[in-house]
């Protein structure tokens, strides 16, 4: 997952950005999709984000697996 330039999220998978949500000033911004894994693993990917207090949260299969700050990398 990663905050655009534009401040939209994108949601990537090996390099490939899978979802895009645009900033619209609407709170959290929302992105999701499905990804089928080796072994036929499917898993259903959330991702929210709140720009107002910075904050994120990821969910594979309605299981939190992240929420707190998002990393910001320059």
């Amino acid at each position: 997952m990663c905050l655009t330039d534009d401040d939209a999220i994108e949601l990537s998978l090996y390099g490939v950005v899978r979802k895009r949500c645009e900033f619209s000033g609407r709170e959290p911004q929302y992105v999701w999709t499905n990804v089928e894994l080796e072994w036929e693993e499917h898993h259903y990917i959330e991702v929210r984000y709140w720009s107002v207090d910075d904050r994120l949260q990821i969910i594979a299969n309605r299981t939190p697996i992240y929420e707190g700050a998002l990393v910001h990398r320059n």
